[in-house]
């Protein structure tokens, strides 16, 4: 069962990013050896952009 079922809306469209970054990273891992750290660092930049864009939406429905 995917993991998807249980998460709100947005959640699924970052989870999806999530997947399509660390492919896309994977490949590039080959041909270079230090795409971790800036895997980690991007990714979490990404998420944190995308939970606040949702919370100001929210924010602008309630006002």
């Amino acid at each position: 069962m995917s993991i998807l079922c249980f998460l709100p809306p947005y959640f699924e469209s970052i989870y999806i990013l999530l997947a399509l970054m660390v492919a896309d990273w994977t490949v590039r891992r080959s041909a270079t050896g230090r795409i971790f750290s800036s895997l980690s660092a991007a990714l979490e930049l990404t998420i944190y952009k995308l939970i606040q864009n949702k919370e100001v939406e929210n924010r602008k429905r309630v006002a």
